[in-house]
């Protein structure tokens, strides 16, 4: 009983064969999706450093990156993953409302673009003050780019950003401002989502610790 519980804990269930099935299907095309989704981000990356209402990029595609060259070296596409800092008095909880094409989800990889708001879900327990410390704004977005028609989703970023206000920057210390953030995003449901997922992740590796599964 324990060599199962401890092969299923550290290697992992057998996967079932429509799984593998369904896995070797997508392996046949996953070149062509990943050209696609490289082209994609790359081009919301220069869209989105040329706009007005967003501060910053980072993706290793555009100049600007400090790595830059090393990327070019080394890659022949710079990924599909990408994030933006939106300009002082933006929500970001506002742009990613208005989006219509792009899912707010906490997945990775997808076909379909998905954004997550990044200080309230990824690292909010880490507070303002250690998330300040590590360069991660508040109004910071992550993007993994799907395969989408590249002017569909450029649009749609643009609606967003376009139809998005930019209200007033609260002057607040460290430890009222994460009060007053985890108040507002408390209710929003890709922040709730993360949450879920990872109390029952904590309550998993708990039970894996403590050999119960």
């Amino acid at each position: 009983v324990q060599i199962r519980k401890k092969g299923l804990r550290d290697a992992g269930a057998t996967l079932a064969p429509e799984a593998a099935h369904h896995l070797a299907i997508g392996s046949e095309t996953l070149a062509l999706r990943m050209q696609r989704t490289c082209s994609n981000a790359q081009q919301l990356a220069e869209f989105l450093a040329a706009h007005p209402k967003v501060k910053r990029v980072y993706y290793p595609g555009l100049s600007t990156h400090p790595q830059y060259e090393r990327a070019r070296s080394l890659f022949c596409g710079n990924s599909g993953i990408l994030s933006f800092e939106l300009q002082d008095g933006i929500d970001c909880f506002d742009v990613l409302g208005k989006l219509e094409i792009v899912i707010s989800s906490t997945n990775l990889g997808d076909n379909r673009t998905l954004a997550i708001p990044v200080a309230p879900t990824i690292y909010f327990e880490g507070g303002a003050e250690r998330r300040a410390s590590l360069g991660i704004g508040e109004s910071l977005i992550r993007s993994s780019t799907g395969i989408e028609d590249p002017q569909d989703l450029l649009a749609d970023f643009a609606k967003a950003l376009g139809d998005c206000l930019r209200g007033p920057s609260p002057q607040t210390s460290p430890s009222n401002s994460q009060t007053a953030t985890a108040r507002r995003d408390s209710a929003h449901p890709a922040v709730e989502h993360i949450h879920r997922t990872q109390h029952i992740s904590c309550k998993v590796s708990h039970c894996c610790n403590n050999e119960e599964i």
